[in-house]
């Protein structure tokens, strides 16, 4: 074999490495936890997401002994709520094999770049209405005593980037170029 098609094996193979590497998606992975003082109880913890991107969450503490929690996403600009999770059973799946079976789950595929805020509670704590301001289903002074940890897993998955038109046009009339010179060679 000649040195120019070794090169351009080389090349090709290093330009298609290159490319697989650029595909490939972004994973933050990382966990809440928190102690319940009374059933009552709603505690949060601010996401702030740059880029559009799949988020999963899911509680642990039911699998670990420790109540029967409830999971939801609130958008911190409008205040809405996003998504609501409790149980693993119809209408809500499993997020992950660490689940339990009264752990709460979400997922959102394509969230928007924004601030939002998760609130974990115990069941039947549930938010009374579609928003944030609308509060939860028990008040403070309704809450029984009780000492149950909770934590909540985090995954956020940057979604891959499409390559621009022109990146791609460069991309692959580079990989021709090579394939020409080795062929012409060869």
């Amino acid at each position: 074999m000649n040195a120019l098609h070794t090169f351009a094996r080389t090349a090709a193979a290093a330009t298609l490495a290159l490319a697989s590497l650029a595909a490939q998606a972004d994973v933050a992975r990382f966990s809440q936890t928190g102690q319940f003082a009374f059933s009552s109880d709603v505690h949060s913890f601010n996401l702030d997401v740059d880029t559009a991107s799949d988020l999963r969450l899911w509680t642990t503490s039911f699998a670990g002994g420790q109540g029967d929690p409830l999971l939801a996403v609130f958008d911190i600009a409008s205040g809405g709520l996003l998504s609501l999770g409790d149980d693993v059973d119809n209408p809500y799946g499993q997020v992950d094999p660490t689940q339990g079976s009264l752990d709460a789950g979400i997922v959102i595929t394509d969230l928007a770049p924004g601030r939002y805020q998760v609130a974990v509670s115990l069941s039947p704590n549930l938010p009374v209405g579609s928003t944030w301001a609308e509060g939860y289903k028990l008040r403070t002074s309704q809450g029984l005593p009780i000492g149950s940890r909770w934590t909540v897993q985090v995954a956020l998955t940057n979604a891959a980037p499409i390559p621009e038109p022109t990146t791609t046009a460069l991309l692959l009339a580079g990989l021709a170029t090579v394939g020409w010179l080795a062929r012409r060679r060869g």
